[in-house]
């Protein structure tokens, strides 16, 4: 392997860890804002199961919104 390709494959590399970080730092946010996916109990979730737990929070929270929206008991004001 000549010198430039050792380079460039050490930077790919280097890009490749820099963005699985990322993407495991934006994770563990995520799972620090989700309910049900922290304490001393719970084991720390999977990748797939912080985004299927993230996906059913979003559905549920925007269920419960429409409902609350479309009780006619509920005054909603909005800005001009």
């Amino acid at each position: 392997m000549a010198s430039s390709e050792a380079g460039v494959r050490l930077s790919i590399n280097l890009r490749e860890r820099c963005r699985m970080h990322d993407l495991n730092e934006a994770l563990d946010d995520l799972r620090a804002v989700l309910p049900y996916a922290r304490g001393g109990s719970v084991r720390k979730l999977s990748k797939i199961a912080t985004l299927l737990l993230a996906k059913n929070h979003i559905i549920m929270q925007v269920d419960n919104f429409g409902i609350y929206f479309s009780n006619p008991l509920v005054k909603t004001e909005f800005c001009p």
